[in-house]
């Protein structure tokens, strides 16, 4: 099954003989999908299509945004075994094994859907002046770097908080697990592009499309990004990329 996506996530390694991006089955090496990589200039519209829509995003009630959670937790059911094979295509994982990863991102959803609000609530601190309290607010765009291991769960757990408390999502996702990374873009009811990922062989390519000058005008580069912890997978920034926190798990 060849497919040339317009709409890829950031993965996929690039071949020795073309520039095509290829998903392969580890079970017997046979390509599962091939990817057009996204030039720098898609990286930077997709950056700044996500910053338009956090700041539509971030302005919906609170409880508008756990419905949306809600929804997706009973929309990853319902592709629970379509999920699972396409993990079993991409990663080697065994079906059994997706559908309870599966199961764990839908109960997660629930998780921050029910206690989104009570988690971000304002939060009265004792002080010596008359009244003080600790709020939350949003960030903005918030980039993913995902490893493979368990190509859903990672990024769903870190994207529904941050959703939940009003920030975007960008999605560079690992090389060898795009099909799965498209499937979450697809799969997220959400205002277009709150939750964007795209095919990009390198996050150094990321690190480009940040530094042009072009693109700092016409946006901030991400507010904040949890990346895998390999040298490969770093991303550098001029604004406030300072903080990686990395996912060990």
């Amino acid at each position: 099954m060849n497919q040339a996506s317009t709409m890829a996530p950031l993965t996929a390694e690039a071949t020795p003989n073309t520039l095509l991006l290829r998903s392969i089955n580890p079970s017997d090496g046979t390509v599962v999908a091939e990817y057009e990589p996204f030039a720098p200039l898609d990286i930077d519209r997709i950056l700044g299509e996500s910053t338009i829509a956090q700041r539509e995003w971030t302005k919906l009630p609170m409880n508008h945004r756990s419905e949306r959670l809600t929804s997706l937790s009973t929309v990853l059911r319902q592709h629970s075994d379509q999920l699972a094979s396409l993990m079993t295509l991409e990663m080697g994982k065994p079906c059994r094994s997706g559908a309870a990863e599966i199961e764990k991102c839908a109960l997660v959803c629930e998780y921050y859907a029910d206690h989104g609000a009570e988690l971000l609530a304002d939060k009265a601190r004792s002080s010596a002046q008359r009244k003080a309290w600790t709020t939350y607010r949003p960030l903005g765009t918030v980039l993913l770097v995902m490893p493979w291991n368990f190509p859903f769960w990672q990024v769903i757990r870190c994207a529904a908080p941050i959703l939940m408390a009003g920030n975007a999502v960008v999605l560079k996702h690992a090389s060898n697990v795009s099909g799965c990374a498209l499937s979450i873009e697809s799969k997220v009811s959400l205002p277009a592009s709150a939750l964007r990922s795209g095919t990009v062989g390198k996050t150094s390519a990321i690190r480009s499309a940040l530094s042009s000058g072009n693109a700092r005008v016409r946006y901030p580069a991400p507010a904040s990004a949890f990346n895998t912890p390999t040298v490969a997978a770093g991303v550098s920034s001029p604004t406030p990329l300072a903080n990686l926190p990395s996912l060990l798990g």
